[in-house]
């Protein structure tokens, strides 16, 4: 009850602000006082940050904006190429006299991109709250000869611990990574696949898809691959082309092929068809 008392105070209220980044298993937490904070069994920074709040009336499924001092670790991740893995913030607001330390979520949602000033010791980090990540619509299947499932998703079940493979990075140039082992994978192909790796050491990975398998030792990725250097190990999966015969002789999977591969090529409707 003590935060609602400071909180409807005309003189008592001295707000501070709690803010939770986490990234797989990384967590940074920074609070708006000038001193460290305590909460939940952890403890907030005291950094230079602030955040614009919400608009009195408006809809929590507004963007939030962030404007924090640029040397925090988040904005250096969003500095090179945006993670892969999403960024989740959660915002408490607490008074700094409250004996009870309460402090409720103010927001909640995930980070969408982080921007950097005309000033160069702020950066803005904008957020999309879960109330609208949850209103976001969903795709539809539709009928097609190919499979429409994404590789090792739920609907298409593959295993996939079953078809990793591992290998040691000889060189990063761009968007080419190539690999000391010469390796062909028994499913055909690393084209549509991903590599994996673990960009901070501390087990939160990243992935990129594969455009194309250029060699044996050698794969075009969509994107930059941050954090890699000649020597490290990196994962890597076969991809599929949705077709039957890579579900089925690549990886063993036809029982949960999506497509319907007995369809018809011509269209009963496109108006030459001729009926008796």
């Amino acid at each position: 009850m003590a935060y609602d008392y400071f909180e409807t105070s005309n003189n008592e209220g001295r707000p501070i602000a709690l803010y939770e980044f986490r990234w797989g298993n990384v967590y940074w937490r920074y609070t708006s006082a000038d001193v460290e904070q305590s909460f939940g069994g952890n403890d907030f920074l005291p950094i230079s940050i602030r955040d614009e709040g919400m608009t009195q009336g408006g809809s929590s499924e507004n963007d939030f904006s962030v404007t924090a001092q640029s040397d925090i670790p988040i904005v250096a991740l969003y500095g090179d190429s945006p993670p892969t893995r999403p960024v989740w913030l959660t915002v408490r607001r607490k008074h700094a006299d409250d004996p009870d330390n309460e402090a409720p979520v103010f927001w909640v949602g995930r980070v969408a991109n982080v921007m950097r000033q005309e000033n160069p010791a702020e950066a803005t980090i904008r957020g999309i709250s879960i109330a609208k990540l949850l209103k976001s619509g969903g795709l539809r299947l539709t009928w097609n000869k190919n499979c429409p499932h994404c590789i090792y998703d739920s609907a298409c079940r593959v295993p996939l611990a079953d078809h990793k493979y591992t290998v040691t990075v000889a060189e990063v140039s761009g968007p080419y990574l190539t690999f000391v082992e010469p390796t062909i994978p028994d499913e055909g192909t690393f084209t549509g696949g991903f590599v994996e790796w673990d960009r901070s050491g501390t087990g939160t990975t990243e992935l990129r898809g594969i455009e194309e398998m250029i060699s044996s030792t050698k794969v075009k990725v969509l994107g930059r691959l941050p954090g890699l250097a000649m020597g490290d190990s990196i994962d890597i999966y076969p991809g599929c082309d949705q077709t039957t015969s890579t579900c089925d002789m690549g990886f063993d999977n036809i029982l949960n092929y999506g497509g319907f591969f007995f369809m018809p090529e011509k269209s009963p409707f496109d108006g030459t068809q001729v009926f008796d």
